[in-house]
């Protein structure tokens, strides 16, 4: 009976001892496993912050890169603080191009689109001078650095112009007169 007493002590024993490698075993594959998952997370999260750093670069490179077609793009608008100096640029440019020029009406009007961004300069003017410098104007104004549109363009004989000195004759060149109403895009 010694003998099972021993072999008892010596199954339970190992038995004690299994249970206990086999606890410290999972013990250790769980702090494992924890940090494995902890250890994921963090590469996703560093993975992500690399991607948008990398995104951000892009974006940066190409606003750099773009600068020059977004200054173009802006130049086609009229600023809200620039309204009285384009209107002063025209009274130039018909300086310049020989006409008299006359501003008949400024208004604002709302764009009906989607674009929140934008609104639309109405102006009325009325210019006079000789038929070449009258169209070469006109001409200039449709080729001005804006996007300027001509809804109406009326042009007539001057009334001060004399019977001899109509297209075609000699003498002072006659006098044309012309009305117009144009739209140029205006940034809020």
């Amino acid at each position: 009976m010694n003998a099972t007493k021993g072999i008892k002590k010596i199954l339970t024993t190992g038995l004690v001892l299994n249970i206990v490698v086999w606890g410290l075993y999972s013990v250790v594959f769980w702090q494992i496993r924890a940090q494995t998952q902890n250890v994921s997370v963090l590469s996703s999260e560093a993975e992500n912050e690399t991607k948008k750093d990398e995104t951000l670069r892009i974006i940066k490179t190409s606003l750099s890169e773009s600068g020059n077609d977004i200054l173009l793009l802006d130049s086609y608008f009229v600023s809200q603080e620039e309204v009285d100096d384009f209107i002063g640029s025209m009274e130039t440019l018909g300086k310049d191009m020989g006409v008299n020029l006359s501003v008949g009406s400024v208004a604002v009007e709302p764009d009906k689109g989607k674009d929140d961004f934008k609104e639309f300069l109405r102006l009325k003017v009325g210019i006079n001078g000789p038929w070449a410098n009258v169209i070469d104007f006109l001409s200039a104004l449709e080729n001005l650095p804006y996007k300027v549109r001509l809804d109406q363009v009326s042009v007539s004989l001057g009334s001060d112009a004399g019977q001899s000195s109509s297209a075609g004759t000699k003498g002072s060149p006659s006098r044309w007169q012309a009305e117009f109403e144009f739209v140029a895009l205006k940034l809020k």
